[in-house]
């Protein structure tokens, strides 16, 4: 090992591994407030599961449209690149996320296994992004393309 991939890869600039982790803590802690309260506060469990969903939606977009072309950009596009298999999961989680939408939409708070499945694929999901994925992208994308792709996604609010 050569010593440079234990440094820092810029001195003031997140990584792509630090910024999308946080934005997945966030998003799992939103569903979760939304799990604890869907049976004693229908109200406040649809607002937090409308706001978790927006986030997530927004999430996917930030990494379909503007994150992963990048990246396969670099990859020469390979079909099996793992950017192909994680749009395989979000298109999943869409689904998901519509049953339990569909769920709150007659009131059901008993969804449990749908949920349980959702969070499930998230979990496995979020962990190959994390700990492979990501830290991939910030190996092959330098400062200033991160520095873009953090610019294009304040603009994609």
């Amino acid at each position: 090992m050569n010593g440079v991939a234990s440094e820092p890869i810029a001195m003031n600039m997140e990584t792509v591994q630090q910024h999308y982790g946080r934005d997945h803590q966030r998003l799992d802690e939103l569903f979760h407030r939304f799990q604890e309260r869907q049976k004693n506060d229908f109200s406040e469990a649809s607002r937090l599961f409308a706001e978790f969903k927006a986030g997530l939606d927004r999430h996917i977009v930030w990494e379909e449209e503007i994150l992963f072309p990048r990246f396969d950009a670099k990859m020469d596009h390979p079909p099996d690149s793992p950017t192909a298999i994680m749009c395989w999961e979000h298109e999943h989680l869409r689904r998901y996320l519509a049953r339990i939408e569909q769920n709150l939409s007659r009131h059901d708070t008993e969804s449990e296994l749908v949920q349980i499945a959702f969070l499930s694929l998230l979990g496995a999901h979020n962990e190959k992004e994390e700990r492979i994925l990501y830290p991939m992208m910030d190996e092959m994308l330098g400062e200033e393309e991160r520095s873009n792709v953090f610019a294009e996604m304040e603009r994609t609010q």
